[in-house]
């Protein structure tokens, strides 16, 4: 109860200090907020870019930052809410990648559209309104005083074939889904953009560039229980392969038959696909991402119980037609099998992942629903 009254309080005193803003005059601008990470991510970058080249009036600004554990932090980050409310009174369209306080809250103009694109592709383990309740989720009270996933005017999703799956997620309406994908998924099938990273990781850890396959292994977040990456480096061969894990807190550590290198390169679990020969994940929907980049994928699932327990899944997840395993020695003994098609995984791919040319699209939606588009429009085909 106490609170659920503090958040009220917050919400009340959140939206009296909205009040001057609304004031201002809107721009021809979108602004792109996001609480998942301190920097742009891929998503948000390739989108932003397509929006410059096609609209090059329009101006772009990106706020990425996330809420620290501190008090202090904590704090500084309500300085930050102010930023994030002028710039969405004075914006004519807004882009959030997953739950933001200052777009979900507060009472906005009309006009102002707001595009929620998520942070994951298809559809795995449940989150937002199917999640409520959960250990793994949001309460019921929160949702409903923090206005959790309100005032959206489009939700993209990465295939038509998930729409009413994914609108309850979201407690939104069907007709309110875009399935035109994500940037992201463009960005998987560019060989160009995908040599560009290869190289760049290289530079950065030039032991992946000696010919070994490259492991990766990218957990999903747990709010409990520490990731057994040790166990799966004993069990794996490294005379025969590197195991780059890629933890969720951004920390990454390269096992090889020459010891382990720590580092955080700042590259998401997508961007390390383009030297990954094979991908080892759980419920992570880094699932999707390397079946885009068409990379053959294990799924790890030594606590799929519990998990499941704590979360849930949005699909049969002992279904998904893709190698399960509980133990290292397992994850281990798959990675010498040879990998044939499966007709049952290209169904599965393609209803989860049919989007095509999903920069374009999205961009030429943003714009075209903000009023944005200048009077001699650049041809979106260029972007």
């Amino acid at each position: 109860m106490i609170k659920t009254l503090l958040m009220l309080c917050f919400r009340l005193g959140l939206t009296v200090c909205y009040l001057p803003f609304r004031l201002l005059r809107p721009k021809d601008k979108v602004v792109f907020l996001s609480r998942q990470t301190d920097t742009p991510s891929l998503d948000f970058r390739l989108l932003a870019d397509a929006i410059r080249n096609t609209a090059p009036q329009v101006q772009v600004v990106l706020l990425c930052r996330r809420i620290p554990r501190s008090l202090g932090g904590k704090i500084g980050y309500g300085f930050h809410l102010f930023t994030q409310m002028f710039h969405l009174a004075t914006a004519r369209a807004a882009v959030v990648d997953g739950y933001c306080i200052s777009a979900c809250l507060l009472p906005h103009r009309k006009q102002l559209k707001i595009f929620q694109i998520w942070h994951a592709l298809g559809l795995l383990k449940n989150f937002g309104y199917a999640a409520l309740d959960s250990s793994e989720g949001s309460s019921s009270a929160t949702a409903r005083v923090m206005r959790m996933h309100k005032g959206y005017h489009k939700i993209v999703c990465s295939s038509p074939h998930l729409i009413h799956d994914i609108a309850p997620c979201y407690h939104a309406d069907p007709r309110q889904m875009l399935p035109c994908g994500l940037p992201r998924m463009d960005y998987l099938r560019d060989d160009s953009l995908q040599f560009e990273h290869r190289e760049q990781i290289f530079r950065h850890y030039p032991v992946l560039a000696n010919g070994k396959p490259v492991v990766l292994y990218a957990p999903t977040f747990r709010k409990q229980g520490a990731i057994p990456h040790k166990e799966l480096a004993d069990a794996v061969d490294l005379t025969r392969f590197h195991l780059m894990v890629k933890l969720h807190d951004g920390q990454e550590l390269l096992y090889t038959d020459q010891g382990v290198y720590q580092s955080a390169s700042g590259l998401s679990g997508l961007e390390w696909l383009s030297v990954s020969q094979w991908v080892v994940t759980d419920y992570s929907a880094l699932l999707f991402e390397a079946l885009v980049a068409q990379k053959p994928v294990i799924l790890y699932c030594y606590d799929w119980e519990q998990y499941d327990l704590a979360r849930g899944f949005g699909v049969d997840y002992n279904a998904i037609p893709l190698p399960h395993c509980v133990t290292p020695r397992q994850v281990a003994t798959q990675l010498t099998k040879p990998q044939n098609s499966d007709p049952a995984l290209c169904q599965f791919i393609q209803r989860h992942l049919s989007a095509e040319n999903c920069t374009t699209t999205l961009c030429s939606a943003i714009l075209t629903d903000g009023g944005l588009l200048p009077s001699d429009p650049i041809s979106l085909e260029r972007t």
